[in-house]
């Protein structure tokens, strides 16, 4: 920081010597550090008043540093501006990009819940063939994330205990279950299912407070085929999917630290 020309004989106060000195500029560090919305869904500008204050800072802080020898202000220096420039990109970013984020998607031709959907629904029971299943993209052996499933997998799906009946079943699945022979089934489980963390970014990295938003579909599908024609068709999911999940940790990193104690001493003995 620059020194403005202030006389070093008259500013011998030693950086760490004096207490009060001390945590009055440490407070002011935390504010230059903290000086950012908390809200990282709407676009930030910096304000004149929030430049003005990081000025301020500087200038404070540099006030204490002439008792330094020219080395030791360098390094200050180099340690300081650094903080001071993310300190303006955590201002002007939102830090939003900063929030960790997941995301599990199934490979497939589909790449949202309304196209799988309309593609499953043109499957029609005793009217399309395997060679339309693989024209309309259902082909497991191009297309991925979908199984192959014997006869033996079926029929507790349909029948899991002995009070469910054949003549309780639709039509379609009676006849692939009779036929024993010459049928198979094919099962479609696909999903777009994404997390991205938002909040208070330092509250995030360190522990305290970490919200996690949930979102996109999940689709399954089953096709019964026998002898080369689909005779019935099911299908379930998630459409739109939307989850908050909020953890709190009053201590932070320091919340789990009886657990790891527990775990050394457990190791120790």
């Amino acid at each position: 920081f620059p020194l403005e020309g202030q006389d070093q004989a008259k500013h011998r106060v030693p950086f760490c010597g004096n207490a009060a000195i001390q945590r009055d500029i440490s407070l002011k560090v935390f504010h230059l550090i903290s000086l950012r919305r908390l809200s990282a869904r709407d676009p930030v500008i910096i304000s004149a008043d929030a430049l003005l204050k990081l000025k301020a800072g500087a200038n404070e802080i540099s006030r204490h540093m002439p008792c330094l020898s020219p080395a030791r202000r360098v390094v200050i220096g180099r340690i300081a501006i650094p903080l001071l420039l993310l300190s303006l990109l955590m201002i002007s970013t939102g830090c939003q990009s900063l929030f960790m984020s997941n995301r599990t998607v199934s490979q497939s031709p589909w790449t949202n819940w309304d196209q799988v959907n309309i593609a499953f629904n043109g499957i029609v029971p005793n009217h399309t063939t395997l060679k339309d299943l693989k024209t309309m993209g259902f082909d497991p052996s191009v297309t991925p994330n979908i199984a192959i499933m014997p006869y033996v997998d079926i029929v507790p799906i349909f029948m899991p205990n002995p009070n469910i009946h054949m003549a309780d079943l639709p039509i379609g699945v009676q006849v692939y279950v009779e036929a024993k022979t010459n049928n198979c089934a094919y099962r479609l489980d696909l999903e777009d299912v994404r997390e991205r963390r938002h909040g208070n970014l330092m509250l995030d990295v360190f522990g305290f407070k970490r919200q996690t938003h949930q979102f996109g579909w999940r689709f399954k599908g089953l096709i019964l085929i026998k002898d080369s024609v689909v005779v019935y068709t099911l299908s379930s999911g998630e459409p739109k999917i939307s989850n908050e999940d909020s953890l709190v940790k009053p201590l932070g990193p320091f919340q789990n630290l009886d657990d790891c104690a527990g775990r050394i001493l457990s190791l120790a003995h």
